[in-house]
């Protein structure tokens, strides 16, 4: 490990005495940094309270969940809650990718359920992390809201009428509405069905979304739909922003929220996330076109992709790109650059449990550890429930850089998050609007790298002493593949 060289200067309006705590999150060192200038205001990004919250939540697929962090009876590890807990999870997504889910199938004694049909690449299955064991989960880490796929589909993948579908998914609503009180519930309407297997035109999945959710909604009238869009074009479909004005037009009068799945860095699947990011800013404005003068959209799947393809066999031997630093760093990129969207309501990291994508490790003695991801979480996990993004300006393109602004909305403080994924250090000068930095002490701490051990993953920390501030501007140098957490607080008198 290459020695960390810190350095952070800042200088603002004194008007109180504050402590600034520093922390950092690097494994490298360089010179000579680019400069950046960025200016933070008043205004903040967004309309929902709890959308800082929202952007670290998690996806969960039942079949890879069950029996890795469960007990035979779909009871989750108490280990794995206490990972989740310290990690700040508000919302699981259940269940990711199978569409032709009997939900009826898993819901009762977890024994006594019978094998479904529901992924392609494996033989039957048995749904013991269903419905109950999900809400149980939700329960303990404190979580107020749900959010279902509705099985637009059919079963045992075989396609069956929109009328048929309609029903089972207004069972289930009411199903989930007597068993989840008190919370509020979604319904994401299917999985990829446009831009996934089932290659399904614009008109017939919109057919489908109004008629679903309207019976969802006779059975739950407060609940809430999430509609999924493209975000790529295909080898069937070659304008996914008109695909996706099309389908805001004809299912606007549901108020829903919309979606989209973006896994970055590696290929074939993944764009690096800066552009991910623009393609979400193209489908916010085909939003607006259609009518919808306040978009809201979730990004219900992301993760790094490992590099390769999935049908070549050695694909495995990557499986570590989706929870090494390099992943940390993107992910953290990724949902600062998202917290600045004004549209963006919240992210789903995939996965709990799946495939190349872990949140907690499980080893071959089933000892418990969290991943790179979940460790990032914690160290993000700063009040975010109470926590607003104030809009931030830059006179320069960031390139390889994210930096977000936030004011906790209890205390008044300010915080900041960078992340760095460059090679070399970039100076940032932040000034701001009236009186936004109480203070002029503050102290650091910071977590130079990431280092993997039987144990699991450790971050190494280290502290800092206290140091004194002017004047009217912040000036970070932030270092190289690095990520800062700079957090203020009431000096005690």
């Amino acid at each position: 490990m290459i020695g960390l060289q810190f350095f952070i200067t800042f200088s603002f309006l004194l008007f109180s005495e504050s402590v600034f705590a520093i922390c950092i999150f690097s494994e490298i060192n360089t010179c000579n940094p680019d400069t950046v200038n960025a200016h933070v205001s008043d205004l903040v990004v967004g309309n929902n309270s709890l959308r800082v919250s929202n952007l670290f939540s998690l996806n969960s697929d039942f079949y890879t969940l069950q029996g890795s962090i469960t007990d035979p009876n779909g009871n989750v590890n108490p280990e794995a809650i206490q990972i989740l807990k310290t990690a700040g999870v508000p919302l699981i997504r259940h269940s990711g990718a199978p569409n032709e889910l009997r939900w009826n199938q898993c819901i009762g004694e977890p024994s006594k359920r019978p094998l479904q049909n529901v992924l392609t690449w494996r033989g039957p299955i048995t749904c013991i992390f269903g419905v109950e064991e999900y809400d149980r989960l939700s329960q303990s880490i404190n979580s107020t809201r749900r959010w279902y796929l509705a099985n637009m589909m059919g079963f045992e993948f075989k396609e069956s009428t929109s009328k048929l579908m309609a029903v089972n998914a207004a069972n289930f609503a009411s199903y989930t509405k007597r068993a989840n009180k008190g919370t509020q519930i979604y319904w994401e309407l299917g999985n990829e069905l446009l831009d996934g297997a089932p290659k399904w035109s614009k008109e017939k999945y919109v057919t489908r979304v109004i008629e679903i959710a309207n019976s969802i909604k006779s059975s739950d009238p407060q609940a809430e739909f999430v509609v999924p869009l493209m975000i790529f074009n295909t080898g069937w479909e070659k304008d996914y922003l008109g695909v996706d004005r099309f389908v805001v037009e004809k299912t606007r009068s549901l108020n829903p929220a919309y979606s989209v799945h973006t896994y970055y860095e590696n290929k074939p699947e993944g764009l690096f996330v800066e552009e991910w990011v623009e393609r979400i800013k193209k489908i916010e404005h085909q939003i607006r076109l259609a009518g919808v003068e306040r978009p809201r959209i979730w990004v219900s799947e992301h993760a790094r992709w490992p590099k390769g393809n999935p049908k070549v066999q050695d694909w495995k031997n990557n499986w570590y790109q989706t929870n090494n630093y390099d992943a940390v760093l993107h992910v953290s990129s990724y949902l600062m650059l998202l917290s600045q969207l004004e549209s963006v309501e919240g992210a789903m990291w995939h996965a709990l449990r799946g495939g190349p994508w872990n949140f907690i490790h499980v080893d071959g003695a089933k000892n418990l550890t969290p991943s790179g991801v979940a460790l990032l979480f914690s160290f993000l996990n700063l009040d975010r429930e109470n926590m607003d993004v104030l809009k931030l300006q830059t006179k320069e393109r960031l390139n390889g850089l994210a930096i977000t602004a936030l004011r906790n909305r209890r205390t008044g403080q300010l915080h900041f998050w960078c992340a760095n994924k460059t090679d070399k250090p970039i100076e940032v000068s932040i000034s701001g609007d009236k009186l936004l930095l109480e203070g002029k002490v503050f102290d650091s701490r910071f977590i130079q790298g990431m280092t993997e051990e039987k144990s699991g993953v450790r971050l190494n920390i280290r502290e800092q002493g206290m140091a004194r501030v002017s004047t009217q501007t912040i000036t970070i140098k932030v270092m190289p593949r690095s990520i800062y957490s700079i957090a203020s607080r009431l000096k005690a008198l």
